[in-house]
């Protein structure tokens, strides 16, 4: 195999995922737990062979940088049924030639969500400051989200009415939203709770508005934080609920799913084209 595809980091990322999908996606398992376990659990190779604990070392330490420092790479690679050699090899070139994306605050998020969610600024944090920083994102349970005040709605003229038709449309909620709820919940301002119809349809919606770029990042943070949503049974949504039902639903086959990740591009587009931000 070429560019250091090894059968054993084959292997290896085959595990992780299928690990990752079992003990966090649906066991629930706090990500850190699941990072730690799977690294201490592969420490050793079962070869006295230096030629074959050399290349281990150096596929576990791949392993070690996708999840510790590639939270994107583990978010689009990990979150499907099972992964081919294709996706593997697609994956590594994607570590090996990429760096995280940025981001504009490296303030900590709550703790229980998945990594999926943390994104490392590289260019302002060394290796081992990073690991400082995961510690302190992963290590407690109590912290509050990023402090950011609103969703960051990419603000075009027309786009909130759009956003809000299509939500109605997929009947996310259990009424039917006006303009002035979703403008006050992406503001972070409801004075009540919207109540979710189904959790993985909502939580989907959300979560291919972020990925066209129309949300925050830190969204997930962000509605738990201000408490501005309540699940279909009525319990406030907390940031690994919704990255819980997202995942689950990017893994099913339902139709509905790919109507709203066709709407939402379709409606990304439609932003894209429409000029510039409008304040």
């Amino acid at each position: 195999m070429e560019n250091g595809k090894t059968e054993s980091i084959m292997a290896l990322m085959k595990g992780a995922q299928s690990t990752y999908i079992k003990e966090v996606a649906e066991g629930k398992k706090v990500y850190s737990r699941y990072v730690k376990d799977f690294l201490n659990g592969h420490r050793y190779c079962g070869s006295w062979d230096v030629r074959v604990m050399n290349q281990y070392r150096k596929d576990m330490g791949m392993i070690e940088d996708l999840l510790e420092t590639r939270p994107d790479l583990v978010q689009k690679y990990f979150c499907q049924e099972s992964m081919d050699e294709e996706d593997v090899e697609a994956l590594i070139r994607e570590l090996n030639t990429t760096s995280a994306p940025d981001t504009s605050s490296a303030d900590p998020y709550k703790t229980t969500r998945w990594v999926s969610d943390f994104i490392v600024n590289q260019k302002e944090y060394g290796v081992c400051k990073k690991k400082q920083l995961m510690k302190s994102l992963y290590d407690s349970d109590t912290g509050k989200g990023a402090g950011t005040s609103s969703l960051q709605l990419l603000r075009r003229e027309g786009l909130l009415g759009i956003i809000v038709e299509a939500m109605n449309q997929f009947r996310l909620f259990k009424k039917k939203v006006t303009e002035a709820e979703i403008k006050g919940f992406f503001c972070c301002s409801l004075k009540s709770p919207l109540v979710a119809r189904n959790n993985r349809e909502l939580a989907f919606f959300f979560d291919k508005l972020c990925e066209n770029g129309l949300i925050s990042k830190q969204w997930q943070d962000v509605v738990s934080t201000h408490r501005l949503l309540l699940s279909s049974t009525g319990k406030n949504m907390k940031a690994s609920d919704l990255s819980s039902a997202a995942c689950k639903a990017r893994l099913s086959d339902r139709s509905i799913f790919a109507n709203i990740k066709s709407k939402v591009k379709e409606i990304a587009e439609w932003a894209k084209s429409a000029g510039k931000d409008r304040i």
